[in-house]
């Protein structure tokens, strides 16, 4: 009997005849050919639905940011500005109101993701019961509600103070919001894709987001020019939409582990079971029951150095997504530029990571893969080192910047905060056993938004720091940012690989 180490998986491993890489090269190669069409299909809805969603997302970044501006700079002259009008001009830019304006953003984030941390690991491992699908839409019903509640909120601010749009995380506990929706996006295509393509998956997936980011801030901007409301109403139109295609596109990629053992007939059955549960598997025993369950997942998770250490840089990571909002306002601080015009510079930080993912990266998996003799998960800690390095220098960069340009240059290079979760996410998926990855990588999301617990508090207080000490020092998020992606790379390098 072989004993079990800190290295030992979960479960047992297939036998070798089953793993991939005994595939002879041409049948890697037929993987994403006709005969594959459920994987092409499921690789392409979740692409689809990303994309809406995160459009959904991006399209309301830049006016979220000028009306809370604009709120926040009525109240504080009462002078009885048109919150329905454009954007205000310099007298909003002091530092009383923009620090209101980055305090409100990032506790924003924070009480919005504490919720959800609540019940994301319990919704995780109901999805390794019931499906994947259902607790993916589950999710996005409750960033629905919590998007129409901050909108409620901006609409009549003269009602409800511009500080009641903390209270939009409350409905983040119905199916665990974003944090939950973004995970069961990569299980399914886990579930769906081999070990040896699931950094192409996964960098498909993401560029479907930056993509998004590219076209839906170009969009904002153009439709801020006529009224920002537009853009951050039409948002919540576009959020339902991306709703209904999970109902209409996504397939259930959940099998039971036993399911693939039985007869045709019988796996039509159970398949029809686990996509028609009743009511009473939801039920509050049920729950206790999964959350039960979790039990052996923690202490192979403790057992398991290097898979703790890749999912705890994650929280360090998070931080690199969160600096949207902090940019726009130090761009228009630095440069006395509109927010339409700035969102041009947001704009730059998608078509840098697009390129990156959608050719860079796979291309360079490819070479290494063809070329060396290196694992799977050695190949991805040595792209997720290269990534973290230029992240750091592209944050140190901004922060330096005198002009548009090299700021612009700062942003792309910072951007690659993407290419790094797309690797770092393959190298935990060899680590851990397929049984449980639903519940491992709603772990993953829990730790990623952890991160936004501390980093919204965390960027808006450097922020109001920064702007007290002065003009040199206005970009001092972007120097915490680095920071923290220096934790990360020597993280990421003293983890070890089996």
């Amino acid at each position: 009997m072989v004993s079990a180490n800190e290295r030992t998986p979960l479960l047992d491993s297939p036998p070798d005849n089953d793993a991939p890489e005994e595939q002879p090269l041409s049948a890697r190669k037929s993987f994403y050919s006709i005969e594959n069409r459920r994987v092409l299909y499921t690789i392409a809805s979740l692409c689809l639905v990303l994309f809406i969603f995160d459009i959904s997302n991006y399209i309301a970044v830049v006016p979220q940011t000028a009306i809370f501006e604009e709120i926040v700079c009525r109240d504080y002259y009462s002078s009885g500005f048109s919150v329905l009008g454009n954007t205000s001009g310099d007298k909003c830019k002091i530092e009383p109101i923009q620090s209101e304006v980055a305090l409100i953003s990032g506790w924003r984030d924070t009480f919005e993701t504490i919720p959800a941390l609540l019940v994301t690991i319990p919704f995780g491992a109901l999805a390794d019961k019931i499906g994947r699908k259902k607790m993916a839409l589950l999710g996005a019903v409750g960033c629905l509600l919590s998007d129409l509640w901050v909108r409620t909120v901006c609409l009549f601010s003269d009602i409800f103070p511009l500080r009641f749009v903390w209270f939009s995380g409350a409905f983040q506990l119905i199916g665990g919001g974003a944090t939950t929706m973004s995970s069961m996006i990569y299980v399914m295509a886990v579930d769906v894709c081999p070990p040896e393509y699931r950094t192409t998956s996964f960098s498909q997936i993401t560029a479907a987001g930056l993509a998004s980011e590219f076209l839906s801030v170009q969009a904002s901007a153009w439709l801020m020019s006529k009224n920002p409301w537009i853009p951050y109403l039409g948002s919540s139109l576009i959020l339902i939409t991306g709703l209904i295609l999970i109902i209409v596109l996504i397939p259930e990629t959940f099998v039971p582990k036993d399911e693939s053992l039985m007869d045709t007939s019988t796996e039509e059955n159970l398949t029809h079971t686990a996509e028609s549960p009743s009511w009473i598997d939801c039920s509050y025993p049920r729950i206790r029951q999964h959350i039960s369950n979790l039990g052996p997942v923690f202490r192979w998770m403790r057992r398991n150095v290097p898979a703790m250490m890749i999912i705890s840089s994650f929280f360090f990571a998070n931080i690199g997504r969160q600096t949207a909002g902090i940019l726009l306002q130090y761009i228009t601080q630095k440069f006395h530029w509109t927010f339409a015009k700035a969102a041009f510079v947001i704009s730059l930080r998608a078509v840098g990571n697009l390129f990156v993912l959608a050719f860079l990266l796979p291309t360079l998996s490819e070479l290494i893969s063809r070329r060396t003799r290196l694992a799977g998960e050695v190949k991805d800690k040595l792209l997720s080192q290269f990534s973290v390095v230029t992240i750091i220098l592209g944050y140190i960069l901004i922060f330096v910047a005198d002009s548009p340009l090299a700021l612009s240059i700062g942003v792309i290079l910072s951007a690659l905060v993407s290419a790094f979760t797309v690797t770092a996410r393959s190298i935990l998926s060899s680590l851990v056993d397929q049984r449980h990855l639903a519940t491992v990588y709603t772990g993953l999301s829990v730790m990623t938004y952890s991160g936004m617990v501390a980093g919204g508090p965390l960027l808006a207080s450097s922020f109001h720091w920064g702007m007290k000490f002065g003009d040199p020092w206005m970009g001092l998020p972007f120097i915490v940012a680095a920071g923290l992606y220096v934790v990360i790379l020597l993280v990421i390098s003293m983890a070890r690989m089996p």
